[in-house]
């Protein structure tokens, strides 16, 4: 084989591969690609952060009514700072039948504690899901529990 050959084969090989990867490929890093998940968010209850200690599960009192929101946090103090309000949706995990339903449609940036509750019983989860994947609520879930 010359090198004519050679050369026009590996063209022709590097043009189909390029074809078939065209959606995906970055060339010079000129696309500028998505990062998601990188501004942490927290739960808020009155304008403080819901806080535990640990794994468990964050939680409520039943007999609690305020205001529930979601907010971005300042991480550079030692305290914790909500800084941008974030809009979210919520649903409700019933403990009974381990059945999650959709409280609604509607898009939050504050809700009413005594709306939630109405439709909730004691032993629920309540979950929160951010609307923008830029944001990381990694303690999206709160327990309406009694106070044990």
């Amino acid at each position: 084989m010359s090198f004519s050959k050679i050369g026009l084969f590996i063209f022709l090989l590097l043009g189909i591969a390029l074809q078939a990867n065209a959606q995906s490929l970055d060339f010079f890093g000129l696309k500028k690609k998505p990062t998601y998940h990188n501004h942490f968010a927290v739960i808020l209850y009155d304008g403080k952060p819901i806080v535990k200690e640990g794994d468990g599960p964050l939680t409520l009192d039943f007999g609690n009514r305020g205001i529930l929101s979601v907010a971005t946090i300042n991480r550079t103090t030692k305290e914790v700072l909500p800084t941008e309000p974030i809009g979210f949706k919520v649903g409700v995990r019933d403990y009974k039948s381990n059945t999650r339903w959709m409280y609604s449609e509607k898009t939050f940036y504050e809700l009413d504690l005594n709306k939630l509750i109405i439709n909730a019983e004691m032993g629920y989860e309540l979950f929160f899901m951010v609307v923008d994947r830029k944001y990381s609520l990694s303690r999206n879930a709160v327990l309406v529990m009694d106070g044990c």
